[in-house]
């Protein structure tokens, strides 16, 4: 992938920082985490030549969407690194893409946000 995940994602919640200030504040520990996180899905992407990403903030829990547009994935080694992420994510789930000759692969993080 050209474009990487973090950086998508990280302007995506510095905007939603400045919207809910003051009432919550935006945890640096959770976010470095959460830039690991974004290492591994560009990885992801890397593997099975994904041709897009998208990321999103559920704004009433705060938790954190991506979402991968890929042409297929192959999962057949628990050594993979998307074992690594379907791990560590709320959930995930594999779809039809917006293309009808991709799948997306969809993930959900927690909150990066604390109440101030």
């Amino acid at each position: 992938m050209i474009i990487k995940t973090y950086t998508i994602a990280k302007a995506i919640i510095n905007e939603a920082s400045k919207k809910y200030e003051p009432e919550l504040k935006l945890n640096e520990k959770d976010l470095e985490i959460f830039k690991q996180y974004c290492d591994v899905i560009d990885s992801i992407g890397d593997e099975f030549k994904a041709e897009g990403v998208s990321v999103y903030i559920n704004e009433t829990d705060m938790t954190i969407g991506i979402a991968i547009d890929m042409p297929d994935i192959v999962i057949q080694d628990p050594a993979q690194v998307f074992y690594e992420i379907a791990i560590r994510s709320g959930g995930f789930v594999v779809k039809m893409g917006h293309d009808e000759d991709n799948i997306q692969l969809c993930m959900v993080f927690p909150s990066l946000w604390i109440k101030a």
